[in-house]
């Protein structure tokens, strides 16, 4: 529970950082008014287009006050729309309805999604969250009506309802305002509201205020709080605040008295001395489908290679939507949500812009379920064709595998196939790039020129770091496939989900098909070994199974197919038969060297990641060395045929340099999914 010392103020909200990467507001060269209030609200009568909010005793402020902002531009827009209406003849009942039936937003949902972001940026689980926090956390996820989303509600997660809601109200454009009068002057004019922190004192109470006839006096602060600013007069800022209807005091405005309920009047030397922070936004048009499309002012592909991180590229380590100075737009959490399972060290991501949970994840399954049991065909929602699960390693960050999940999503939606991505250890690899960067520098100081001398010690620096990331990675392997893990709850649901359809699939017919890519072959390692021969029947829906350059010693990887099918029969040559490599090529691997770093990224791994326990042959990478892996396939079952045709037609043809894995794949799924389709 926050700590208050009066109604309303919230020591647990902090000042918005300075960022150089926050966009500032400029206001436009028009004239302004002496006076401004949004008289076409009639916020001054018994029945006002938008309600006056009350908090009560939470600490939903910032969600209270983005609410107001927000249903304040809902409301101008549907004035506005009937007054265009009235002007060419047409019915303004046609544009709205009349009495006024105007839904508010859920200051809940702005507020609890704002908490997620707040978290991740202090770096720890506690809730001291700022105004930025809040427009991300509406950036990620929109929002939905209060009817759905009541602020007393005891369900306080995002369920898959309330998601689909949120996408028709989503964030256009937001700035930040430097504290300049002029500047706040012109961003009322433009927007019609400005939303507020300030260090408030027993002055804004309600008792002091109403004998001060509408004015807040100023005395002792007392900690923070957020409201909006909605117009101005000659003394101050007019404000509204979300303490109820009862709060308010007469104000003057055209030489008259008025008084309106929740609106009180901020002395203008009281803002100065008082302010924290502002913002001013806009709203997006309600075009759900069409925002997972954004892209940077360089363009989509603008330094978006996978092999490499974005931030790490672009020097940024940003996850800011704003696009500022050709950075890549980062996908929003609403046009990604229910294709991600995001999880680090083990657990999920329960806060920062793309957060998770295990009752996230059911609530993706059982949408697919109501999917696959027709419940959702009258909104167009056919049972899917297909099922695509990509485990992924070596992602570069999380934007960047939010992109790759934000950009598969809309390349397989034609073709009616569900896609879902295990994203598991995206930051841990990220920060030991930083790493490795540091490591490369020293390096350099002691070997200026490119050679196998320099690679060496490059080498050498890493793996004090590398073998310890590698041991934390196979943990992280390890709880994603644990029993009872999001992998396993995933299967079991989809194959009772699937039984119902296809009870007995005949070969070849699977509705499902898995792919491990790159380090992601350590979780495949992990769920074999642990699934042993009960593999088969948990796999019974799978098409195929594709180790996308596995980076895995060949022996583990052996051996955990081993675990599976332990003799050469029947049941190894069908398994062996849905096992697809895919192997890069010498091209290949010639151009995935990385910075000063002359050898590939693949030898690195290879050499300063993999422990020494199994001894120097046995730690050999399958993607190095993917003929030593095979003949040890064929040791193990020399008289299980299966497709080694296939195997040696999926390596990877001879690609331009800069061309990394996330763009090969187009062709690998255009391969792999029209050729579903044929057989299917």
């Amino acid at each position: 529970m926050t700590t208050r010392s009066m109604l309303g103020i919230d020591k647990d909200l902090i000042s918005d950082t300075t960022d150089i990467r926050d966009m500032m507001y400029s206001p436009a060269l028009v004239s302004l008014e002496p006076e401004l209030f949004p008289e076409q609200l009639l916020l001054d009568t018994d029945s006002p287009r938008i309600a006056v909010g009350n908090q009560a005793d939470t600490e939903y402020c910032t969600g209270f006050a983005l609410a107001a902002i927000i249903d304040i531009q809902r409301a101008t827009m549907l004035l506005n729309r009937a007054a265009r209406s009235q002007q060419a003849g047409t019915s303004a009942r046609s544009v709205h309805p009349e009495p006024w039936e105007f839904q508010p937003v859920s200051a809940r949902m702005l507020f609890e999604m704002g908490r997620l972001i707040s978290a991740r940026c202090t770096g720890s689980g506690s809730h001291r969250y700022s105004i930025r926090s809040t427009l991300k956390g509406f950036y990620h996820n929109g929002v939905c009506l209060r009817k759905d989303w009541d602020d007393n509600d005891r369900v306080n997660y995002l369920t898959v309802e309330r998601a689909k809601s949120a996408k028709q109200i989503s964030l256009g454009a937001y700035y930040r305002l430097r504290h300049f009068l002029s500047d706040y002057h012109g961003a009322l004019a433009e927007s019609g509201a400005i939303l507020v922190s300030a260090m408030l004192h027993s002055g804004w109470q309600k008792p002091p205020l109403s004998v001060s006839s509408g004015i807040i006096k100023r005395a002792d602060e007392t900690g923070a709080h957020a409201f909006v600013i909605i117009g101005y007069n000659q003394d101050g800022f007019l404000v509204l605040n979300s303490w109820g209807p009862d709060w308010y005091g007469p104000f003057s405005l055209d030489g008259q008295t008025r008084t309106c309920p929740g609106i009180a009047l901020w002395r203008y030397e009281d803002w100065a001395d008082n302010v924290i922070d502002a913002w001013v936004l806009r709203l997006a048009v309600p075009t759900p489908l069409s925002f997972e499309h954004s892209v940077g002012s360089q363009g989509r592909r603008f330094g978006y290679l996978a092999g490499g991180s974005v931030s790490q590229r672009r020097n940024s380590g940003d996850e800011s939507p704003q696009g500022k100075d050709g950075l890549e737009v980062a996908p929003s959490r609403k046009t990604v949500l229910g294709h991600y399972v995001h999880m680090e060290r083990g657990k999920f991501v329960q806060n920062g812009s793309y957060p998770d949970s295990r009752t996230s994840l059911k609530n993706t399954l059982n949408y697919l379920d109501r999917r696959y049991s027709n419940t959702l065909a009258s909104v167009g929602k056919k049972p899917p064709e297909h099922i695509y699960l990509r485990i992924i390693g070596d992602s570069g960050s999380t934007k960047d595998a939010m992109h790759r999940v934000s950009s598969l999503k809309r390349r397989l939606r034609d073709r009616n196939i569900y896609p879902l991505t295990f994203i598991w250890s995206a930051e841990l690899a990220n920060a030991f790039a930083i790493s490795i960067g540091a490591c490369m520098q020293e390096a350099i100081k002691q070997i200026p020129e490119p050679s196998d001398e320099r690679d060496d010690l490059i080498e050498l620096a890493v793996r004090a770091i590398g073998v310890p990331l590698w041991a934390q990675m196979d943990r992280d392997a390890e709880c994603v496939a644990k029993a009872n893990g999001p992998l396993e709850l995933v299967f079991a649901r989809l194959n009772d989900i699937l039984d119902r359809r296809h009870p007995a699939p005949a070969k070849g017919s699977g509705k499902i098909d898995l792919t491990f890519e790159l380090a992601g072959a350590l979780v495949f390692v992990a769920w074999m070994t642990r699934l042993g021969t009960r593999a088969i029947d948990e796999l019974r829906h799978v098409r195929h199974i594709h180790l996308v350059m596995p980076m895995v010693e060949s022996l583990r990887l052996a051996r955990s197919i081993r675990s599976v099918v332990p003799d050469s029969c029947r049941e190894a040559a069908d398994f062996l038969s849905r096992l697809k490599l895919y192997f890069p090529t010498e091209s290949y691997l010639k151009h995935s060297s990385i910075a000063y770093y002359q050898r590939t990224w693949f030898e690195l791994v290879n050499n300063s990641f993999m422990p020494d326990n199994l001894g120097e042959k046995s730690r050999e990478m399958v993607s190095l060395f993917p003929d030593e892996f095979l003949e040890r396939v064929h040791h193990f079952w020399p008289d299980a045929r299966y497709d080694r045709t296939g195997i040696e037609m999926t390596r990877q043809e001879d690609r331009s340099a800069d061309l990394r894995w996330s763009l090969v794949e187009d062709r690998f799924l255009d391969g792999l999914f029209d050729d579903r389709t044929s057989s299917s």
